[in-house]
């Protein structure tokens, strides 16, 4: 998962709102969006290669995502998979141990950024600023560096939500599809230094990213996600692409939250 949109209490009908994209290796192995065989209660696609994910819900109104920290020189082959982050904190029985244990176990991974709670309270931990913060209402991007940091992509993409979500009379998950389509590239001179170099960061700086080739094989977006939460549901609407951008595929479910009445 390379990057998000969240708009946190901005609309009363959906008090949280999940717009994602996801960038990989299409090479990869991995399911989409499903209800997992060993932990039944998880909603999420699948890295079939480590048997983690990039994101995911489960069935007491969680959600969780991971975003890999755009830092080479710390990258270790090594690390544990990152995707372990999120089925690790959907799974977990006592969400305070799974943060506790986070406090100290972050340095096994390479860096990420990673969103955790719910539609009452969201947070997000970045290995490159320890500890766990707390999401202010408002929309936020969170992205491949810090997460205040205001890459053009990440400005882009928010302004496009908050515009959309201020004017719209209702919310229309397509049309949240549509803005993670956005395959506009940013001025060279507003380019972020990763490490990676201008042409690359170049290729990069698109909110969706049609088709790259690394060396490695094909890289791109494959997946866009739209979650909307309210407090008796989760809508959840998945779209996959192939290398170019093409849609191969997309489904919705609807998650009816698990009470204590």
């Amino acid at each position: 998962m390379c990057i998000l949109f969240i708009a946190n209490n901005v609309r009363p009908e959906y008090p949280l709102i999940v717009a994602a994209n996801r960038d990989e290796f299409f090479a990869r192995p991995s399911r989409a969006a499903h209800f997992w065989e060993d932990i039944p209660d998880i909603l999420a696609g699948r890295d079939e290669q480590a048997g983690g994910s990039w994101l995911g819900v489960n069935c007491q109104g969680q959600f969780a995502a991971v975003t890999n920290f755009r830092m080479p020189s710390k990258h270790s082959n090594d690390a544990r998979s990152r995707g372990d982050l999120v089925a690790g904190f959907l799974a977990a029985d006592q969400q305070q141990k799974f943060v506790q244990n986070l406090d100290s176990s972050y340095t096994e991974y390479n860096p990420f950024n990673l969103v955790t709670g719910d539609s009452n309270n969201l947070t997000v931990f970045s290995s490159e600023a320890p500890g766990f913060k707390k999401l202010k209402a408002g929309c936020h991007p969170i992205s491949n560096g810090l997460p205040d940091d205001h890459w053009p992509k990440m400005s882009r993409g928010t302004a496009a939500l908050r515009a959309y979500l201020k004017h719209a009379p209702e919310v229309d998950a397509s049309y949240l599809a549509g803005l993670l389509r956005d395959s506009t590239r940013a001025p060279i001179n507003e380019l972020p230094n990763t490490g990676i170099g201008n042409e690359s960061e170049h290729a990069l700086s698109s909110i969706f990213i049609d088709t790259l080739d690394f060396g490695a094989g094909e890289y791109g977006t494959r997946t866009s996600t739209v979650l909307l939460f309210n407090h008796k549901e989760i809508r959840f609407h998945e779209y996959n692409y192939q290398a170019g951008g093409v849609l191969i595929g997309q489904q919705e479910f609807r998650l009816t939250l698990e009470t204590d009445a």
